[in-house]
């Protein structure tokens, strides 16, 4: 990995650079996780991946940006071959020394071969994927143990051929409201309040699901 910090532009204010690339060889006896042993295709294969780092910090703010690439070939199944592309920002602005905003966001292009079959397995073809989050967020210090939050979230993911499939588009928007209090210092007292909406675009319905909880969470201090 090579380390790049260039010039502060401003007093106070560091910009950073961090690049990086990584080629390894995989073997899976069983990629497609058949269950049985006739359709069993055993893979060799190589993922290259690219990943850059930037961002700015100073005193007031903290702005964080990774993009990666990922190219996956393997030996006996060009439909494994996959190229995938993530993009992820974190942001965070120090308004007052009680006001805290924050901007955070998402996006992947990639297959449902990346996206359902490493995590389920329950893909049957390759189908491209877009997806795209954002969530802003605000925080308030009510007192040195006192903390309010809210925060919104929206998810949109797309695929391209969903007909092909059993994939289909759909949409998650959240808000959430929430309050701590640190009681003692092991003991945390919070309550959050969450309000839920989702839109699948073949079932054509919207759900809506809200949820308040109400915990004392308590761990123990490390020594």
């Amino acid at each position: 990995m090579v380390l790049i910090v260039l010039p502060s532009i401003g007093e106070g204010r560091e910009w950073y650079a961090e690049p990086s690339v990584n080629i390894r060889s995989v073997y899976d006896d069983n990629i497609q996780l058949r269950t049985n042993d006739k359709f069993v295709e055993e893979e060799y294969g190589v993922i290259a991946s690219a990943l850059s780092r930037f961002g700015v910090r100073s005193e007031i703010m903290d702005i964080s940006t990774e993009a990666q690439v990922d190219v996956k070939r393997y030996s006996n199944n060009d439909d494994l071959d996959t190229e995938n592309f993530y993009f992820d920002l974190d942001s965070t602005f120090n308004v007052s020394e009680r006001n805290r905003f924050n901007l955070d966001g998402r996006f992947v292009m990639d297959t449902s071969l990346t996206s359902e079959l490493e995590d389920t397995g329950l893909t049957q073809v390759q189908v491209d994927r877009e997806l795209k989050e954002i969530t802003p967020g605000w925080t308030y210090l009510l007192s040195e143990l006192q903390t309010i939050e809210a925060s919104y979230t929206h998810n949109d993911v797309e695929y391209e051929d969903a007909s092909i499939s059993f994939l289909t588009d759909y949409r998650i928007d959240s808000v959430s409201l929430g309050y701590s209090y640190q009681w003692q210092p092991s003991t945390l007292y919070f309550m959050s309040l969450t309000a839920l909406s989702s839109d699948v675009s073949d079932l054509d319905n919207v759900s809506d699901l809200d949820n308040v909880s109400d915990h004392d969470n308590v761990t123990d201090k490390e020594v």
